[in-house]
């Protein structure tokens, strides 16, 4: 998957580490409290969670973490080891991982799609009136709901962990700008808190062998450190 870690590459920040590749060539040696977690699961929701697992432990140990647990909360989110911060994401065939340390980012947030559209009632449910009117305008590449929703969830994956507030995706108003690969997502009300003093973050998203893939990394310091070009 060459050109899934060059986009990689290409999107974040170079402080934050990936790792990705697909669900059948990753290890699955999980620590006990991880496997305890899925023992109850179908054989397919165990291949996707050592997955994410292992390009997880991937993506900590370039920044020099050693292999350790990476166990499931009570919510069911990754918990990440003391001084380091991540996000998962995986498809049908393919997983991604990010890792960056907690004293630099606030929150990180990755997800990948395949591009095939999304179903016509799911439409209203992902966008705002004004992003698809947005869409429609930009004529965008790929089907403008599925890159919403792929966006979404990396900004979703980002805030949740660090605020503890769930988010509607019409909580969320996205504005894309293709030409430059970039997204910049903004609360819409004020009942949710900020998070890095912030309510807007910037992002990018990028499409790679039959791919959608976003990623948004809130900077403890700064808006956003991920990549805008």
């Amino acid at each position: 998957m060459t050109g899934l870690n060059e986009l990689l590459k290409s999107m974040l920040p170079g402080d934050v580490a990936f790792a990705a590749g697909a669900i059948a060539h990753a290890g699955v040696d999980l620590f006990d409290v991880e496997s305890a977690a899925v023992a109850g699961a179908v054989a397919k929701r165990r291949r996707e969670f050592g997955a994410g697992r292992a390009y997880a432990r991937a993506a900590l140990a370039a920044l020099a973490c050693p292999p350790q647990p990476i166990p499931v909360g009570t919510d069911r989110r990754p918990i990440w080891p003391s001084g380091f911060i991540g996000s998962i994401s995986h498809c049908e065939h393919l997983c991604v991982a990010i890792a960056g340390r907690s004293e630099a980012y606030a929150g990180l947030g990755i997800d990948i799609e395949d591009d095939r559209p999304v179903e016509e009632g799911m439409r209203a449910i992902i966008c705002r009136p004004d992003e698809m009117q947005r869409a429609a305008a930009a004529r965008l590449s790929s089907d403008g709901a599925k890159l919403f929703f792929v966006v979404k969830e990396a900004v979703f994956k980002a805030y949740y962990p660090a605020t503890g507030a769930f988010l509607d995706f019409h909580e969320v108003s996205v504005e894309l700008d293709e030409r430059s690969y970039a997204f910049k997502a903004t609360l819409v009300g004020d009942d949710k808190p900020a998070l890095a003093h912030g309510r807007c973050f910037l992002g990018r998203v990028g499409r790679v062998e039959g791919h959608l893939v976003a990623v948004v990394a809130i900077a403890r310091n700064t808006l956003s450190r991920t990549r805008q070009g």
